[in-house]
């Protein structure tokens, strides 16, 4: 903000100049360099920006290193759980896309998109039973769950339950919604998730709820 003040100003700006919206060409400014406080893909702890032999910042994007991770749609760095924050025919990425940034998802996550055989759906309660619905790209019923804590992961045995919402609004027959009683001995967890898949195929997470 001092080095936008100035830029358009000539001068800093005043918190108080801030929060009545008098300045807000200098916050304008200020956004396209850099990303406001609680809007960084670093403030997840699951971002990194890489470098390599001399190739840095921009023109990492013509390294080796970057050849090699975006090969095959990105097989090579998705085999290790990565994808890149800002792929090149992606839209709407701000100001200067980064092409040295790299968000990890997880191998289950990479290995479902890569697959194309992901389970889709929502959580709707995971306290005193875990409901939702989940369904694969096939259209049928997910058939493993599991919940996943900050602490542990465990396998869910679910019964099967009738989503006519769901059903309706993907065209489907059958049971897509799912009941599931949690084990007591896991707590209350400051969050829970479920994740699904089909027979066989890799685990996505569902939803995910808050229970502090």
């Amino acid at each position: 903000l001092r080095t936008s003040g100035l830029a358009i100003r000539g001068r800093t700006v005043s918190n108080n100049e801030i929060a009545l919206g008098l300045v807000d060409d200098v916050l304008n400014h200020a956004m396209g360099i850099a990303a406001p406080p609680g809007f960084s893909r670093h403030h997840t702890g699951l971002t990194i920006d890489v470098s390599s032999g001399g190739f840095g910042g921009f023109s990492f994007a013509n390294s080796p290193a970057n050849a090699w991770l975006s090969a095959d749609n990105y097989a090579n760095a998705m085999a290790f759980g990565w994808i890149p924050s800002y792929p090149p025919d992606a839209r709407g990425l701000g100001p200067n896309p980064e092409p040295w940034e790299w968000v990890w998802i997880g191998r289950d996550a990479a290995a479902c998109a890569r697959s194309q055989s992901c389970a889709s759906g929502a959580l709707d309660a995971t306290s005193p039973l875990v409901t939702g619905w989940a369904i694969t790209d096939a259209g049928e019923p997910a058939a493993r769950f599991r919940l996943v804590t900050a602490v542990s992961t465990e396998s869910l045995t679910v019964t099967a339950t009738a989503r006519f919402d769901v059903e309706a609004a993907y065209g489907l027959t059958g049971s897509v919604g799912f009941r599931a009683s949690r084990d007591t001995k896991l707590g209350r967890a400051n969050w829970t998730c479920v994740e699904a898949a089909e027979a066989g195929g890799p685990w996505s997470r569902i939803g995910c709820l808050d229970l502090s």
